[in-house]
């Protein structure tokens, strides 16, 4: 397989809620160039896109934790990529997860979950020596980084029943290592156990979300419930007056009416004879968001599910001149998740029995795995700066020198930390919901 850039010729019986609300806030500055048959015009110095503010860096991190951290980012990733397949299944629907929510709720369970449970969650979750170390060096990379850079923030609740006896030493390394909160819930009551969930959402504690579907059946024993809000700036808006409704093209050849933004300018950018790929940074690169699109319409990407084939990607990408054309869309979706993950490996851990001493007497394995994931991607400019330079003019056909990525059918996007590559975010945009 071929890659080209610019223009070559070419979690105990366990409830476990995951909840994931992704909002992705565009800003930054537009670099307008795609005039037609028009030569590139730039300002000859154009000012950065963002002020340098007090505190506005990156945390430090020592080479040996970067090289923990990128090798559990291997290892998250390699995870998404069978999650995904597992989920895809033969539907055509959309699809949307969080591999690194998933990754770091089951890391705070593996070395006190039984010696079958661990085995399977270092199996599935592609464990090397350095994984667990490095899912801890990730968390604290990302409860460090500026919210000048973005917002994203991690909640985890481990909720046991009223009558479990939690090892002191477990919760305490789960709070320590994970930032994850232990406490007990009445499963008695489902509609009461969902009900404190929700007032907790509704109350802010898990800032972006709103509730959880469904309630939590009487016995469900303990429930492991993890929020993250995510807000990040594109590095170079999508202007709001660029946007236009458009078809979107589905698999089963139908089109729907879709809200299509439009940038020109100079983007990260590969092809192949399958398909193309861009990659659109935020602030600086610290988060980005990868979209692979399929040559064929009626295509949804199964040629395109590989961790190394991602990988490749990642290392392919080249400046280029392109029109970019992307739905504005927002994608809620929530799994039950016990089949699926039974499906890659986990069976022991979702046993009605399991040897889970080490967190608490008595408790037999997982029972359900319900998670939701929020991902909101539009132009919105949450706040304009004096110093953003912006290029005036519609964007209109390219000249033949130029590249058109134009997202009209369905695609894989990721949300993607630019340190490791690690996927914080996962999906399939099959058709506007």
């Amino acid at each position: 397989m071929r890659f080209s850039g610019a223009p070559k010729t070419a979690v105990l019986y366990f409830v476990c809620i995951l909840i994931i609300s992704t909002v992705i806030v565009t800003r930054g500055v537009l670099r307008d160039d795609g005039v037609s048959g028009a030569p590139i015009v730039r300002p000859e110095e154009p000012a950065p896109p963002h002020r340098e503010e007090e505190g506005d860096a990156l945390p430090e991190v020592s080479s040996d934790d970067m090289a923990s951290a990128r090798i559990a980012a291997a290892s998250i990733n390699a995870f998404a990529f069978d999650l995904y397949k597992e989920l895809a299944g033969g539907t055509s629907s959309n699809i949307l997860f969080s591999p690194y929510n998933l990754a770091s709720g089951f890391a705070a369970l593996r070395e006190d979950s039984g010696e079958y449970a661990e085995g399977e969650i270092k199996s599935v979750f592609h464990y090397r020596e350095a994984t667990p170390e490095g899912i801890s060096v990730l968390a604290e990379m990302f409860s460090r980084t500026p919210e000048s850079f973005s917002v994203f923030r991690t909640e985890h609740a481990l909720m046991p029943g009223v009558s479990a006896d939690i090892s002191e030493e477990w919760a305490s390394r789960a709070r320590g290592s994970f930032d994850a909160e232990v406490r007990k819930l009445d499963y008695r009551n489902g509609s009461g156990a969902s009900g404190d969930i929700n007032r907790r959402a509704e109350s802010g504690a898990w800032e972006g979300i709103n509730s959880l579907n469904g309630d939590i059946g009487p016995g469900s024993g303990t429930l492991s419930a993890s929020a993250v809000y995510f807000r990040a700036e594109w590095e170079y808006e999508f202007p709001p007056e660029h946007t236009e409704t458009g078809p979107f093209y589905t698999a089963e050849g139908t089109s729907m009416d879709s809200p299509l933004m439009r940038r020109a300018g100079s983007v990260d950018y590969c092809e192949t004879d399958m398909f193309q790929a861009v990659r659109i940074p935020g602030r600086k690169g610290v988060y980005s968001l990868i979209a692979m699109l399929p040559a064929n319409k009626d295509d949804l990407g199964a040629q395109l599910l590989s961790h190394e084939l991602f990988d490749q990607v990642m290392e392919s990408f080249e400046k280029t001149d392109a029109l970019l054309v992307i739905p504005r869309f927002r994608a809620e979706i929530q799994y039950e998740l016990s089949d699926h993950l039974r499906g890659i490996g986990l069976k022991n851990t979702f046993a009605v029995k399991s040897d889970s001493s080490g967190i608490a007497e008595g408790l037999p394995g997982l029972g359900k795995a319900v998670h939701k994931t929020v991902v909101e991607v539009n132009e919105k400019n949450a706040s304009s700066r004096p110093e953003s330079a912006v290029i005036a003019g519609a964007p209109q056909e390219p000249g033949p020198e130029w590249k058109i990525f134009r997202a009209d059918h369905p695609f894989l996007y990721f949300i993607v930390d630019g340190r490791t590559n690690a996927i914080l975010a996962m999906g399939r945009f099959s058709w506007p919901q």
